[in-house]
């Protein structure tokens, strides 16, 4: 799991929006855990992107950048 110094944000409203369009086209996964800003994983590695996913983002501060957390699955 990736850490960052920075203080807890918000999930940028423009990149979600992207990696939901993306994901209409192809599929995404989480690639690694995506915690909130308590440390409470709210989607786990592998899982793919879905617009729960997207509910949840838009209400939690996250503890790392959702951009470093999803990518097209591997394999």
């Amino acid at each position: 799991m990736s850490q960052t110094n920075a203080a807890p944000a918000s999930a940028n409203e423009h990149v979600v929006a992207a990696i939901m369009a993306t994901a209409e086209l192809r599929q995404i996964v989480a690639s690694e855990d995506i915690v909130d800003e308590h440390g409470v994983k709210f989607w786990s590695r592998d899982q793919p992107v879905s617009h729960t996913l997207h509910q949840r983002l838009l209400e939690r501060k996250l503890r790392a950048p959702i951009e470093v957390a999803c990518a097209p699955p591997t394999g």
